[in-house]
């Protein structure tokens, strides 16, 4: 049983590094105006949605890696 949930949280760990590599890992947001000057309302909304999309899946990449390593864990102990 403890094979099995190791295996499970090396490949949460896999699936977490691949959507890490792609969208990027979390970053503070200190400023909502980037450096970029868009002017166009609709140029701004989707720059908007296309960083809240990035900014939740960088975390769910995150998550991936956690709950991974707490499994791989949980199976050395079991």
């Amino acid at each position: 049983m403890s094979q099995i949930i190791s295996s499970v949280g090396l490949v949460l760990d896999v699936a977490g590094v691949a959507v890490l590599f792609v969208y990027g890992p979390p970053q503070p947001d200190f400023q909502e105006d980037d450096s970029v000057v868009i002017t166009n309302e609709a140029q701004q909304a989707v720059a908007r949605t296309l960083k809240q999309k990035f900014k939740f899946r960088s975390r769910i990449g995150l998550s991936l890696l956690v709950a991974g390593f707490l499994l791989q864990l949980l199976g050395v102990w079991c």
